[in-house]
């Protein structure tokens, strides 16, 4: 099971002027479908017998992370 780390997300969101927000609305959305999907595998696992395969998703939260940093950057820096 993944866990949204909710006090460290609100940290960054207040120490970037909210352009944080968007990963933490990503991450508590991916890491609940995860998790549901993640039981449904356990439940059919448990009545076929078959190991459960984890996914990684963490390519798209580096991606995440380049796009609010080069937003970021241009609204410290004055625009385009």
């Amino acid at each position: 099971m993944r866990n949204t780390w909710h006090l460290l997300h609100l940290i960054m969101t207040i120490c970037t002027g909210c352009l944080w927000l968007p990963i933490w609305i990503w991450c508590g959305l991916s890491n609940s479908g995860h998790n549901k999907k993640m039981m449904y595998k356990a439940m059919i696992a448990n009545a076929t017998g078959e190991p459960i395969k984890e996914e990684n998703s963490t390519g798209m939260l580096i991606f995440m992370i380049m796009i609010v940093g080069a937003i970021g950057y241009i609204v410290m820096n004055g625009g385009v």
